[in-house]
């Protein structure tokens, strides 16, 4: 979250510590430029910026995005992305799906053949602190579905209607820290760090909406449609046969 700290001065509060971002203009059609430093690791509570939630559906929907401050994804993707305080996670796609299709099985992630839910990272704060991460994610997904943002976006590549849930934590969320075990940067070992419902453990959830994608566009980009879409696959997967056994699987 971020507020100013004077003159040309934006001050942004996350879990890891304090940012300043400085904006200066030394003629015109000149970009500004930007300085960051880590102030201090004091963990604080905007409560202000919290008390702009208005609650909806035991949780609350996401305030309007602060000017200038930092994102961790595009806007036309998940809307405002907070790097600090946000999380992007993708629980839709079948743990089997994930395993062979998208590589996660062959990659560490055996705990895939036999789960019954899974997730994909597309937007994880501070995922550039776990080692080799970032580069694993940008090795394994630069070319299909993309990485942009802040580098450590995953752009949608969903296989069937995908359903994106964004959730905003309140300051001091760890997230799954520096030692977190990611298979090829994206996905968390076995679930850990996470609740059931993809929540990560140990934070409190202030906020969260579901951004949707079907399809792609001739670009390669995969295209934002109503959630109610979703659903409507959703109905008619239910009566097919369920995804068989791969190769990889223990027990084919």
């Amino acid at each position: 979250m971020c507020r100013a700290a004077g003159t040309g001065s934006l001050e942004c509060i996350g879990s890891w510590g304090t940012h300043t971002y400085t904006h200066t203009r030394a003629r015109a059609h000149t970009p500004h430029s930007h300085t960051h430093t880590h102030r201090s690791f004091e963990l604080r509570v905007n409560s202000a910026f919290l008390r702009s939630f208005k609650p909806a559906h035991g949780f609350s929907s996401t305030p309007k995005t602060p000017s200038g401050c930092p994102r961790g994804c595009p806007e036309d993707l998940f809307g405002y992305v907070d790097p600090y305080t946000m999380a992007v996670v993708d629980s839709s796609v079948d743990p089997l799906v994930l395993a062979d299709n998208f590589g996660f099985g062959p990659a560490g992630g055996d705990f895939l053949y036999t789960a019954t839910k899974a997730a994909v990272l597309h937007y994880l704060p501070f995922r550039s602190a776990v080692p080799n991460a970032t580069e694993t994610l940008t090795e394994t997904f630069s070319a299909a579905p993309g990485i942009t943002g802040d580098g450590t976006c995953l752009r949608p590549g969903p296989p069937g209607c995908g359903q994106y849930v964004k959730t905003t934590y309140e300051t001091g969320c760890p997230f799954l820290g520096p030692d977190a075990d990611l298979i090829l940067g994206a996905m968390s070992n076995e679930n850990e760090g996470l609740n059931e419902d993809f929540t990560f453990t140990g934070c409190t959830a202030v906020a969260q909406e579901t951004h949707c994608f079907m399809g792609f566009s001739e670009e390669g980009f995969a295209i934002k449609v109503d959630c109610s879409v979703c659903e409507a696959e959703r109905r008619k997967l239910a009566s097919k046969e369920a995804v068989p056994l791969s190769k990889y699987h223990p027990l084919a």
